[in-house]
């Protein structure tokens, strides 16, 4: 890459933090409408935003912290979720 190339992912920092830490449990973006009951259209516009500039959906309050019982996440997980918003 060259200096004046910009990076073509991870546009969307509140989607790559989740990303990650649904990755630390064998999981997905694509897990949270099955899982979590995300309505798929967020979903696919999440992970879109991950590669597409200037796309920045998040979860609303509820959304998050259904994701958080649903998913276990641990109060470091919660705590970079919300520092990633």
């Amino acid at each position: 890459m060259t200096m004046y190339e910009i990076p073509q992912r991870n546009w969307n920092l509140f989607a790559s933090v989740l990303q990650d830490i649904l990755a630390t449990r064998g999981l997905g973006l694509g897990h949270l409408d099955d899982r979590a009951h995300i309505h798929r259209e967020k979903v696919r516009r999440l992970q879109l935003s991950l590669k597409i500039p200037k796309s920045f959906p998040v979860l609303n309050i509820d959304e998050m912290e259904h994701v958080i019982t649903v998913f276990q996440l641990n109060r470091n997980e919660k705590t970079r979720l919300r520092a990633a918003l």
